[in-house]
């Protein structure tokens, strides 16, 4: 399981170093397959807004993004940090690598984020409804304050990473498919926060112009640095208890 692992960071260690444009690619296509996610979230929320299974609905829902991006294959941001931090415990990749991969692949994952929004707000679906309920969701996000959101963003990357590790330890893809929706809908409906889900999010509403720049890094900054948190913790609890010795 360890080399699967090894394996994955050195190639987003070397892709990065190598191949800048084939990186920028990857991590814009995690950043529209989980923004994919974000939009069926709200599209749900804008047809069953009184309904008081949405949540759980969302939460189901949901896993469908990041199924895309590791049964597919695209490089996101939160799954990283677990890939990543493996990798430099195990002195397959150095922790400057590590970092490099982080920001890479935050700021791909960005542009694909706003390059979806973009286009759905081109679209026209973004109205009635369908638009209220951006307003409401991009305003729940923004209202808890820093900790609250710091702490949501931790939580959020635990499961997050919970499934990434599954994708590595299980063989079959049925088998990556069940544990990533078990990890999923779980953080979805318990509302914690997920940085690149929320950017399309908050694209498509800045695009509405329903939400300020202020009040979107209200949000991300503290929700991306739990992200980190969370998914490190993570790599150094299976690392300490499984893959030390994994060789």
């Amino acid at each position: 399981m360890r080399d699967l692992v090894e394996k994955a960071a050195l190639g987003k260690a070397n892709m990065l170093s190598n191949d800048k444009p084939a990186y920028l690619m990857n991590t814009m296509l995690g950043g529209i397959y989980i923004g994919f996610g974000m939009l069926l979230l709200v599209t749900l929320g804008g047809y069953m807004s009184a309904e008081p299974s949405l949540k759980l609905a969302q939460g189901v829902t949901f896993g469908v993004a990041l199924t895309m991006v590791l049964l597919a294959g695209a490089d996101l941001f939160t799954g990283n940090h677990f890939v990543m931090t493996i990798g430099a415990f195990s002195k397959k990749t150095t922790w400057s690598q590590a970092i490099a991969s982080w920001v890479g692949s935050y700021a791909g994952n960005l542009v694909g984020a706003i390059l979806l929004a973009g286009v759905f707000y081109a679209s026209g679906l973004a109205v009635g409804d369908l638009g209220a309920y951006i307003d409401k969701v991009v305003h729940g996000k923004t209202a808890p304050d820093t900790l609250e959101l710091f702490m949501r963003g931790i939580l959020c990357n635990v499961l997050v990473c919970i499934a990434v590790w599954g994708n590595y330890k299980l063989k079959t893809e049925m088998g990556r498919i069940a544990v990533i929706f078990c990890c999923i809908t779980p953080f979805i409906t318990m509302s914690f926060e997920h940085s690149i889900a929320n950017m399309t999010a908050f694209s498509v509403a800045y695009f509405n112009g329903v939400i300020t720049l202020g009040e979107i890094v209200h949000n991300l900054v503290p929700v991306t640095l739990g992200n980190i948190v969370g998914g490190v913790f993570v790599a150094i609890a299976y690392w300490v208890t499984i893959l030390k010795n994994d060789k």
